[in-house]
């Protein structure tokens, strides 16, 4: 017997295929949702849910409980590095919301456009449950949201189960994953250790980067909702360790 009951009243099968109306067990949707979604008729993975985030479905986090833990922007900075000068925008800020543009987000500053900003990399985002193991890892180094660069810092969104491609609403803003963020100097120039750039990619805690299909306001405390399903079988982990195979 399913040892945990919810109560389905969306039809999220689509062209008749099937409905489900009725009490039955959240496991038994899961384990049913997994079984259809390898299969020829499996709708989430022809991407004709409109209303049914497949994340409810597939194991992932409900995203109820996806969330923006923090927006964050940052201004051109001049630092020591290796006895040199450097310029960076990697120190970014909390703001109470961040204005999300086509290319860039609004009022923040990047000091390399070709590494940063742009069509693909207009907003880079980083899950808040990482900062637990790198306060583990670092535990000198005084660690606050945008710590690593990111203009939103996330809940309930991590780089195993985030598919490239997936589309979702934060604020009023729409954004596409794009890819994995493969770190720079700068991110060791930050932390004061050169070390980091390695156990950055060792740990597999990347963070991603997104599109903006439709500029919009991001605030701290927004949902986040999936409104479409990424490549299948296709993470930003996935991302990173084919990135590694091919440098």
């Amino acid at each position: 017997m399913p040892n945990k009951t919810s109560v389905m009243h969306q039809s999220f099968f689509s062209k008749g295929v099937m409905t489900a109306d009725t009490v039955i067990g959240l496991d038994y949707v899961r384990s049913v949702c997994y079984i259809i979604r390898s299969s020829s008729v499996a709708f989430c993975a022809k991407r004709e849910c409109p209303d049914v985030s497949a994340a409810i479905f597939f194991n992932r986090i409900p995203e109820t409980h996806m969330k923006i833990i923090s927006t964050n922007i940052g201004r051109i900075r001049e630092i020591l590095y290796q006895e040199k000068m450097i310029k960076t925008g990697i120190y970014k800020e909390p703001v109470e919301a961040i204005d999300i543009r086509k290319f860039f987000v609004a009022e923040d500053t990047v000091s390399d456009v070709r590494v940063h900003g742009g069509e693909y990399k207009a907003v880079y985002g980083y899950p808040s449950e990482h900062y637990e193991f790198w306060r583990s890892q670092y535990p000198d180094v005084k660690m606050e949201w945008g710590m690593f660069g990111e203009n939103i810092t996330t809940e309930g969104l991590l780089e195993t189960d985030i598919l490239i491609g997936s589309v979702y609403r934060i604020g009023t803003a729409l954004l596409q994953i794009t890819e994995a963020r493969m770190p720079c100097f700068k991110l060791a120039a930050k932390f004061g250790s050169n070390d980091i750039i390695r156990r950055f990619m060792k740990s597999r805690k990347s963070g991603f980067y997104c599109t903006v299909l439709e500029e919009g306001r991001i605030h701290a405390g927004d949902a986040i909702s999936m409104e479409r399903e990424g490549t299948p079988g296709y993470t930003i982990v996935d991302d990173v360790k084919k990135r590694e195979r091919d440098e």
